[in-house]
């Protein structure tokens, strides 16, 4: 059974954010086992609010631009952090990421936004 990725970009943009990006999609590209990879419009805040985009769709020539994309000129960051007390939050996420079978995730920059759930 393929099972799902979401990546969500927090913080400050830089330059190497996009080209993380780029990684995490040509990565799970070569994983059989690994079926969509989808990006949180706006980091966390899209993944709660469901706003995702199906990046592995998008054609190689244009994931290989993310190398040249400055910025967060691709999926967006925020700065909304996951507090342990919010559980509306948790609890939405979690449901979302078992609907769309997500079982791994990739922050860029933040690594705190998922510390509650691991």
């Amino acid at each position: 059974m393929k099972r799902n990725v979401v990546v969500a970009q927090s913080g400050g943009p830089t330059c190497v954010i996009n080209s993380s990006l780029r990684g995490v999609i040509d990565t799970a590209r070569e994983f059989h086992n690994i079926g969509t990879v989808y990006g949180g419009c706006h980091g966390i805040e899209g993944v709660l609010k469901e706003e995702l985009l199906n990046l592995s769709e998008q054609p190689e020539d244009e994931i290989a631009l993310l190398r040249y994309t400055p910025v967060a000129g691709s999926i967006g960051t925020c700065r909304y952090k996951l507090k342990s007390h919010q559980k509306e939050d948790f609890e939405g996420l979690i449901a979302r990421m078992k609907e769309r079978k997500i079982i791994y995730e990739y922050l860029n920059e933040k690594p705190d936004l998922f510390q509650f759930l691991t």
